[in-house]
């Protein structure tokens, strides 16, 4: 797609030109002649106009003119370059060039709007057939860059459950290093700057808000801001900002695009959030924030694949709180809620970043353990059952208690190959753990059956 700055130079020129016909459109008037054979100068004017630069349409123009004048009855050829009617002659050739010109300056600024209009349903398109967030981000900013002349742009999201801004995306020098770098949004200038109700320049730091530049934008590079607020419902949601390194000071054209840019893409930026929270809630456990028993079965299964293709091994822990509707009968449901949040935020800090835990039923969880034999998962598993152990919960009425959990653990390929025997292997374990008493870890067979395999889960 061609960038849009590609035709300023053209319209410049061209405008220039142009304002000296209402000048020679009087002086054709005051001599008594008349525009109405004008389109025999037109026609090649325009067509020039289509391909040619504004100067050379200039020439094309005035040659057309001289010709036309040289050659028709009214022409100076027959009334003769000395004669009274040369003057007249000169200012109809004038006026009928300079018409010209203007249309063709005319037929290059519809052409101009209409390049903007279909790269702005190219960018539309393109960004609603995003699939996530950062693809849409990518896409926003990329097209950002297509549809003005600067050399630097960010696209900053903002949340207002945290008050934190991101920039999501970026390009210019340095781009890849920008993103992903959060602040706070309580009197930042990049917040001031969405509360804008519309797109606007800024030739200097010193006319933006607070007289200072947004994060990370480099103040020795910065010539000139440009920037557009992302709205959704009322409500900023982000901000496109792009900055020239040059003297190059954008233009109105340049500013009302990035400003229909911003309009697009805060819906489809919108869209894509809306979606992934809607995918992640239908595989985040509401109460612990943990993934549900739907994630984990498919997270097992890509593991156990794995493990299988390369002859790995993995382990898996299910575990369940001793006695909890005592807890619930005694305490009420608002503890029995707080405690096993409290559980999964112990058993969080007892997982690898390689593992998963879930909450796969009422207060029974699961935890996931790659590259880990039944020895590993049952060292695993008692470390969280002391942690717990020694961890006090308060109840709503100010009371403390302490829980206890059983847990049972089964392993790839000594309890089976498939995702379905080794839970039940692993459930088995749990039954005989409870059987032993509670608070009571427990594999299905003894631990000295199972090889020695390789493996760490500390």
């Amino acid at each position: 797609m061609k960038p849009i700055q590609a035709h300023r130079r053209k319209i410049r020129h061209a405008a220039a030109i142009a304002a000296l016909l209402g000048l020679l459109v009087g002086l054709d008037w005051a001599t008594g002649d008349d525009l109405a054979f004008a389109y025999f100068y037109f026609l090649p004017i325009i067509l020039a106009g289509f391909t040619l630069p504004t100067f050379a349409t200039l020439l094309a123009a005035l040659t057309t003119a001289v010709v036309a004048e040289l050659l028709t009855p009214r022409g100076m050829l027959f009334h003769g370059f000395f004669g009274t009617p040369h003057h007249a002659s000169i200012a109809r050739t004038m006026s009928y060039c300079l018409a010209g010109v203007t249309i063709s300056w005319l037929t290059t600024a519809y052409r101009l709007q209409v390049h903007r209009l279909l790269a702005l349903h190219e960018i539309t398109a393109s960004i609603n057939s995003a699939i996530n967030v950062t693809e849409t981000l990518e896409l926003v900013v990329r097209h950002s860059a297509l549809l003005t002349s600067a050399q630097l742009g960010y696209l900053y999201l903002r949340n207002r459950e945290e008050e934190t801004i991101t920039v999501g995306a970026a390009f210019g020098d340095r781009a890849s290093s920008h993103k992903e770098i959060t602040f706070s949004a309580r009197n930042s200038v990049a917040a001031a700057l969405m509360a804008l109700p519309r797109p606007n320049r800024f030739r200097a730091a010193q006319d933006l808000p607070g007289g200072t530049l947004p994060a990370p934008l480099p103040a020795h590079q910065t010539r000139h801001v440009m920037t557009a607020p992302l709205i959704v419902r009322g409500e900023p949601i982000g901000l496109i900002l792009v900055a020239s390194t040059s003297r190059h000071w954008f233009s109105r054209g340049e500013m009302e695009g990035l400003g229909l840019l911003a309009e697009a893409a805060a819906i489809a930026i919108d869209e894509a959030q809306l979606y992934e929270r809607t995918e992640q809630m239908a595989i985040t456990d509401s109460l612990t924030g943990l993934h549900n028993r739907r994630y984990f079965k498919q997270h097992f299964e890509l593991e156990l694949g794995r493990a299988q293709r390369r002859q790995g091994i993995l382990s898996l822990i299910v575990f369940d709180l001793d006695r909890f509707k005592d807890v619930n009968d005694s305490y009420g449901h608002l503890t029995g809620d707080h405690a096993l949040r409290e559980v999964s935020r112990v058993a969080l800090t007892m997982v690898r970043r390689t593992d998963l835990l879930a909450r796969i039923g009422g207060d029974e969880f699961a935890i996931l353990l790659p590259e880990s034999n039944r020895t590993d998962g049952v060292s695993v598993a008692d470390k969280l059952r002391l942690a717990l152990a020694e961890t006090p919960i308060e109840a709503t009425d100010g009371r403390e208690l302490r829980l206890t959990i059983s847990a049972g653990v089964a392993s790839y390929p000594f309890d089976g190959i498939e995702m379905t025997a080794i839970f039940e292997a692993a459930d088995k374990a749990l039954y005989r753990a409870k059987g032993a008493g509670r608070n009571h870890i427990c594999p299905d067979f003894d631990l000295e059956l199972e090889p020695a395999l390789a493996g760490s889960a500390t």
